[in-house]
């Protein structure tokens, strides 16, 4: 039991004022280090999640978009009066024989 108490008796000794202020400071510099500051730190964690989320809800909208335009693809291909329809009213195009009014 003696021994144990020598083992730590030179952190009460006098001259060790500075040791527990100066473990504190350096644990408290490299956690602000890996918090803050380092190549991969917490904060770029977080920003790099964030990012990874947006993109992903990016591809998710844009497969959905994909999904519609396929579907649509189908459906005109499937009919020609529909594809004519869709012609007519997108980029205006009309059929030998109609009258065209344009109006400004």
């Amino acid at each position: 039991m003696e021994d144990k108490k020598n083992r730590w008796a030179w952190l009460r000794r006098k001259d060790n004022n500075y040791f527990f202020p100066f473990v504190i400071v350096v644990t408290v510099g490299v956690l602000l280090w890996v918090v803050f500051l380092s190549k991969s730190s917490v904060v770029n964690w977080v920003k790099g999640a964030a990012e990874l989320s947006r993109q992903e809800k990016l591809i998710g909208k844009y497969q959905s978009e994909i999904q519609e335009m396929d579907e649509e693809i189908a459906a005109l291909e499937a009919n020609r009066d529909s594809l004519e329809k869709f012609g007519r009213e997108n980029f205006h195009l009309a059929a030998p024989g109609d009258d065209v009014y344009v109006i400004e």
